[in-house]
């Protein structure tokens, strides 16, 4: 039987060859399906507010095959008016204000009330609305509704339903290339390393 000494090393204490082994190493191993995955779930949520569904194809792509060509026309204004009586109350929400103890008589309150007898009142405002990520609570809800809540601000003329939900999912593919891109450069690959306290062998393989 034979024992061997080796040097461990964090990859800040690496030769530049190795730090880049290492780097090629991470980036072998990673994993960017999870964007993905939650980016679907976003789109799946965007889809049951609209009368139109996913393609067999490519669930990055809508199916307007189904929707009516008045709907699939409607343009400018008359575009921004069906937004707002179909599918406003879904993508934003009254702007919290503040929570207080006990009960509160503003009619935008939502209250909780505990099992000890106490009640906490969220108090809502009546005029301020906030786009935050109300479909799924993950980032992408407002990625992919962009594109309608700048229609919404400034209504353009030409747009059309299928023009605006085509921006919709661009929007949102080109979002999903690009974060995949950066996951993959270097100081994507080195920031994770370090943070992670990988170690490594002096030729920068793994330990």
């Amino acid at each position: 039987m034979r024992t061997e000494a080796i040097n461990i090393y964090k990859f800040s204490e690496l030769s530049e060859q190795a730090k880049q082994k290492a780097i090629e190493w991470y980036r072998s191993d990673l994993d960017t399906s999870y964007i993905y995955n939650e980016a679907l779930e976003s789109v799946k949520a965007f889809l049951n507010l609209l009368p139109i569904s996913e393609s067999r194809n490519n669930w990055l792509k809508p199916d307007f095959n189904s929707l009516d060509d008045v709907i699939l026309n409607l343009h400018g204004l008359r575009l921004r008016t069906w937004i707002m009586n179909n599918i406003y109350d879904s993508i934003c929400k009254p702007t919290f204000k503040k929570s207080i103890e006990g009960a509160h008589p503003h009619r935008l309150t939502k209250v909780n009330r505990y099992s000890n007898g106490n009640v906490t009142s969220h108090v809502y405002s009546s005029f301020k609305r906030d786009y935050e990520c109300h479909l799924t609570g993950i980032c992408y809800d407002i990625i992919l509704l962009q594109p309608i809540i700048d229609h919404i601000k400034t209504p353009h003329p030409s747009v059309t339903f299928e023009d605006l939900i085509n921006m919709c999912f661009t929007s949102l593919e080109k979002d999903l290339k690009s974060e995949e891109t950066a996951m993959y450069e270097d100081a994507n690959c080195i920031e994770m390393l370090e943070a992670n306290a990988y170690e490594f062998t002096e030729n920068g393989k793994i330990y």
